[in-house]
């Protein structure tokens, strides 16, 4: 049989054929592991973008706020009066965070806790020795107060930036939180639970914040400052309104009882 005269040529065509495949799939390979090797070196910076657009949601959302709002210094200041600044913050965010004004009221007195009746923006003896120490209405500390920082701007004792960046945390950071303060309407409960999940206090101070958060509840009823009184005077204040109350109480079960015992006997 004679050998086809073309045939080395339809060889040699599949072999450059296949030659050249396999050089673009080289190159392929290696303008990939470039980009493979650049996408690694670019890392830090790949994720800008999204934290420049969290950072600017941020803003634009305390913007928005801060635009709904009348200024604080419109309507009453602290610490003169405290209570009544106490009242007014804790009615807007009884609206602003969907609580009961119960439950605002707690909130509002563990941060009247925070900052001595809202006169101190900054922690006066922090509990970490050389720390910054805590900053704003709830004392943030650490993280929370670099991310308070940012969000506000280092405006961290404008009382508008206060309440702008407590209603985002608390919604943003701390949803199981407010959900608590959602389903409470006791100030003495919303209190505790402010006290012990959200602001966590080196040094507890349960006690005064509950005092508090009652003080800014009544303000917040009768809409009338009410005098600040400290933590004795108002147990003694206390122990005399249970007591005209246990004695209206106690007349009362005391004439049932008279009634009872009149008729003992009658029926018989």
């Amino acid at each position: 049989m004679a050998r086809d005269p073309f045939s080395w040529a339809d060889n040699y065509g599949k072999q450059s054929a296949a030659i050249a495949a396999q050089e673009d799939a080289n190159a392929q390979n290696a303008l990939m592991s470039v980009f493979k090797t650049e996408a690694v070196r670019q890392q830090p910076w790949s994720d800008l973008p999204v934290d420049l657009a969290k950072q600017n949601n941020a803003y634009s959302n305390q913007q928005k706020l801060l635009g709904q709002r009348q200024d604080f210094s419109q309507n009453v200041k602290a610490p003169k009066d405290a209570l009544a600044f106490g009242a007014n913050i804790a009615s807007r965010l009884s609206n602003d965070l969907g609580i009961t004004p119960e439950a605002a009221s707690g909130l509002v007195g563990n941060l009247a806790s925070e900052t001595g009746d809202f006169k101190y923006m900054q922690e006066l003896q922090p509990t970490v020795p050389g720390s910054k120490g805590g900053a704003g209405w709830a004392m943030w500390t650490g993280p929370r107060r670099r991310d308070f920082e940012a969000f506000t701007g280092g405006n961290t004792s404008d009382p508008e930036a206060n309440y702008a960046y407590l209603v985002h945390d608390l919604k943003q950071n701390y949803p199981q939180v407010l959900k608590q303060l959602q389903q409470t309407n006791n100030p003495l409960a919303a209190a505790k639970i402010i006290h012990d999940q959200y602001l966590i206090p080196g040094v507890p101070h349960i006690r005064k914040s509950a005092i508090r958060s009652q003080q800014v509840y009544e303000a917040l009823n009768t809409g009338k400052q009410k005098q600040i009184v400290g933590d004795a005077e108002y147990d003694r204040r206390q122990a005399r309104k249970n007591a005209m109350a246990g004695n209206n109480a106690n007349e009362a079960f005391g004439n049932k009882i008279k009634v009872d015992l009149s008729n003992v006997g009658k029926d018989g």
